[in-house]
């Protein structure tokens, strides 16, 4: 397994915040990594801004955040992440991230964009929308 520590933290991340995958190289074996420093980056974020908030059950309105169940914080998390990117936390964990990936993929960015893409081409099939733009188009 490869482990490196991550040298520069973003700003409220825990010291000895490492970097792990059990992959020389992800991106080549589709193997997904698991970076705590950038998932604790993006919590930190999503639970600040409040936009968690938006997706309680009603049995769970009023709860504070830690009070909920670790896998139900984590869909939240996952839910609100898209609105916390431009975060100064999230965009420095993740040019950390990037960093500490570059010995072992070419270009983390193009994978993460490589990523984002496959994601979004997933939902154009599923919603019969592979040709949309060519149609808006015309």
């Amino acid at each position: 397994m490869l482990t490196r520590p991550i040298n520069h933290l973003a700003p409220g991340m825990a010291a000895g915040t490492m970097l792990n995958s059990s992959s020389p190289n992800p991106s080549r074996m589709g193997m997904a990594c698991r970076i705590p420093a950038i998932e604790a980056a993006i919590e930190q974020a999503v639970v600040e801004s409040g936009r968690w908030r938006k997706w309680l059950q009603p049995e769970e309105v009023g709860s504070a955040y830690l009070d909920l169940p670790a896998a139900r914080r984590q869909w939240l998390v996952r839910t609100g992440a898209r609105y916390i990117w431009s975060d100064l936390r999230v965009l420095e964990a993740r040019r950390i991230l990037y960093e500490n990936l570059r010995p072992e993929l070419d270009d983390p960015h193009a994978l993460v964009v490589e990523r984002i893409a496959a994601r979004i081409g997933e939902y154009l099939q599923a919603f019969g929308l592979v040709d949309s733009l060519e149609i808006l188009d015309s």
